[in-house]
């Protein structure tokens, strides 16, 4: 091998060891919770699974940059809160979500090559992402309906506006991580979401005058206090149906499995 190939290949692998050394490849598992408009509080009994994949990339000993890729189903439902339940409304979507985070170790972690590196660290994180989702509700025994389309608070009606099924969060939160070998890690993360939409459970401002728009059975899935109530519906035209400045927030709590990419062991050879 002549000296400039040698050159090339050392500099090739040290790139590629810097690179294979500091990445990690994970899935991650658990639930996922939502707060807003249907869910003042936690409801846990409207906990959902969430799953999805992630990329680490250790900065330094302190940083790392983590790139998420999140399945998880959230849902509200108002017969979980006695002062909500005349109103009756409900609601489920699967939220996708695409995000990156940075992390900061409190302790130096790493594969303990280095003596001042540890094999455990509490972490916190904040980042960005975005997401797309799709509130249902059902109407029935067994339909579930998509309520975008409806416009329960008037949407469409007299040029109002829609809202986007994408929208953008900031992911923050805190968690552990452990190094079980050089290539195995495990951790456990709780995560919140703030979002800025108030539409993640298709509530949000006020009932519309369906009646006077000429579309009485647009109310059905709007108003639905009747349901619960003897057939009386208990919503006027304007009256609060949610809080517009509030917009709506998911969790995701996890469990993460992560494996580190050791450098291929290629290339060797007496190179000078």
């Amino acid at each position: 091998m002549n000296r400039k190939l040698r050159i090339l290949c050392i500099f090739f692998l040290t790139c590629l060891n810097l690179q294979a050394q500091n990445t990690e490849l994970g899935i991650l598992a658990g639930a996922a919770n939502y707060l807003g408009e249907l869910a003042p509080d936690i409801a846990l009994n409207e906990t959902k699974l969430a799953g999805g994949l992630f990329v680490r990339n250790r900065l330094s000993r302190y940083f790392a940059l983590r790139h998420n890729l999140i399945l998880g189903r959230v849902s509200g439902n108002d017969a979980n809160f006695e002062f909500n339940q005349l109103r009756n409304l409900s609601f489920r979507t699967n939220v996708f979500e695409i995000s990156s985070i940075v992390e900061f170790n409190f302790l130096p972690f790493g594969t303990q090559k280095q003596k001042k590196e540890r094999a455990f660290t509490s972490y916190v994180f904040v980042g960005l992402g975005l997401f797309k989702f799709n509130p249902k509700s059902q109407f029935g025994t067994t339909k579930w309906v998509e309520l975008k389309s409806l416009g329960t608070e008037g949407q469409g009606l007299n040029g109002g506006k829609g809202y986007s099924l994408l929208s953008i969060s900031i992911p923050f939160g805190m968690g552990v991580k452990y190094n079980l070998s050089k290539k195995w890690g495990i951790g456990m993360e709780l995560g919140f979401r703030r979002t800025y939409t108030d539409y993640l459970d298709d509530v949000s401002t006020k009932y519309p005058d369906f009646i006077a728009a000429g579309q009485p059975q647009a109310m059905t899935l709007s108003d639905r206090s009747g349901e619960v109530n003897g057939g009386k519906y208990l919503a006027a035209p304007g009256d609060i149906r949610g809080n517009p400045t509030d917009k709506d927030w998911y969790i995701f709590s996890t469990i993460t499995l992560s494996f580190r990419i050791i450098k291929p062991e290629v290339c060797k050879g007496n190179f000078y």
